[in-house]
C-alpha cells in the first residue's frame, strides 16, 4: 500500500514542481543476498527436486594370496535438494500520489503501467526488498509451511533454510557436532573456541578450507579475540583478522541471515549447492493495470542444501527443542 499521508500532512495535498526526481526518494538500506552467495554458483534446472546419490565405499586393498578373498563394499544413499516456488505480488493504487509533493512519480497518461512510480516499485522496491527478505527471513531461518489459500504467506515459511536443514541432519545423527560447549563471551576465549572447532575437522576435509559461518556479532567477537589473544596491533591484523591461526585456509564469516542465532556451522564449498528454475524472473515483473489499480507479480523456484551429511559441521546451539 502506498502511504503518503505524512507527506501530505507536511507539505499539503497539492503538487509544486521543485525539480524533484526519483533520486529524491531515500530508501533505507537493505541486505543483499550474502548468505546464498557462499554456496556454489547457482545452477538453473528444470526439476523441482534435484536428486543425487551419496556413495560410501569401504576398504579394498589387502595383502596378496592366490585364493580370491572378496573385500569391499559400496552403499548408495539417495539425497535430494527440493526447490520452493517463491513469488512477489504487489498491488498499488498509484493515484494516491497525485495530489501531493510526490505527484512527479505519476502521470496524466491513462495507462498507469507507464507511470514513473511503477518503474520505481518494480526496479527499486520489488527487487531490492525481495532479496532482503530472502536473506533475513528465509535462506537461514526459513521452515516451509503451506500457505492458507487466499492469504499472504507468513514470514520465514517460504522454504526450508539452512538452520532447518542442519537441525534435520542433527536429528538424524548424520552431521558432525563441534564438541566445544557453550559459546564464550570473552573474545580471546571465543577465538580459542573457534580454533578448537577447526582443529576437530578431519584433515582430509580441513585441507579444503572455507568459511566458519556465524552471526555478525560473533564474527566481531572473534576479530577482537584474535587481536587480544595474539597481542597483535590492528594494523598488523588488517586482512588477517578473519582467518584462523595456523589454518589460514579457513576464515570466519558473519552472515546477516544468522542475526539472533548462536549456531556456528561449516561445510566445504563443494558441499554447498543452490538451484533455480526461471532465475531470470527474480528481476522482472508482469505488470497489469485494472480499474486504475496497478498489479505486478513474478515467481520462480529456489532451493539450497548439502549433498554429504558427514561434511556438515556445527556447534550445539540453536538446534531446536
Amino acid at each position: 500500500m502506498l502511504t503518503a499521508t505524512a507527506v501530505v500532512a507536511e507539505w499539503g495535498a497539492y503538487f509544486i514542481d521543485e525539480g524533484q526526481s526519483v533520486s529524491d526518494l531515500k530508501t533505507l538500506f537493505k541486505e543483499a543476498s550474502e548468505t546464498e552467495d557462499i554456496f556454489a554458483q547457482g545452477v538453473t534446472t528444470n526439476n523441482t527436486t534435484v536428486r543425487k546419490s551419496q556413495v560410501v565405499t569401504t576398504r579394498v586393498l589387502q595383502p596378496f594370496q592366490k585364493a580370491f578373498t572378496q573385500l569391499g563394499g559400496t552403499t548408495f544413499t539417495p539425497k535430494d535438494i527440493p526447490l520452493y516456488r517463491l513469488k512477489i505480488d504487489i498491488q498499488e493504487s498509484v493515484d494516491d500520489l497525485h495530489d501531493s509533493w510526490l505527484a512527479y512519480l505519476t502521470s496524466n497518461s491513462l495507462d498507469r503501467k507507464t507511470w514513473p512510480i511503477v518503474r520505481w516499485l518494480a526496479e527499486i522496491y520489488g527487487i531490492t526488498q525481495h532479496k532482503h527478505d530472502r536473506e533475513m527471513n528465509e535462506v537461514f531461518l526459513g521452515e516451509y509451511a503451506a500457505p492458507t489459500p487466499g492469504t499472504a504467506g507468513a514470514i520465514s515459511t517460504s522454504m526450508d533454510g539452512i538452520r532447518k536443514k542442519i537441525r534435520d541432519l542433527h536429528t538424524l545423527g548424520t552431521s558432525i557436532v563441534f564438541a566445544t560447549g557453550t559459546i564464550p563471551t570473552d573474545p580471546a576465549t571465543f577465538c580459542t573456541y573457534i580454533e578448537n572447532a577447526v582443529a576437530a575437522i578431519p584433515e582430509l576435509i580441513k585441507a579444503l578450507g572455507g568459511t566458519i559461518n556465524m552471526n555478525r556479532t560473533l564474527r566481531n567477537r572473534y576479530r577482537a579475540g584474535k587481536r587480544a589473544k595474539y597481542n597483535a596491533a590492528y594494523d598488523q591484523m588488517k586482512g588477517e583478522s578473519d582467518t584462523i591461526m595456523d589454518w589460514e585456509q579457513f576464515s570466519v564469516k558473519g552472515l546477516p541471515s544468522m542475526t539472533g542465532s548462536n549456531m556456528i556451522w561449516y561445510t566445504p564449498d563443494i558441499n554447498k549447492n543452490r538451484f533455480y528454475i526461471a532465475s531470470e524472473n527474480q528481476s522482472i515483473f508482469q505488470i497489469e493495470s485494472v480499474d486504475r489499480t496497478v498489479k505486478m507479480f513474478t515467481d520462480y523456484y529456489f532451493g539450497l542444501g548439502f549433498w554429504i551429511d558427514q561434511y556438515v559441521f556445527h556447534n550445539d546451539q540453536d538446534l531446536g527443542s
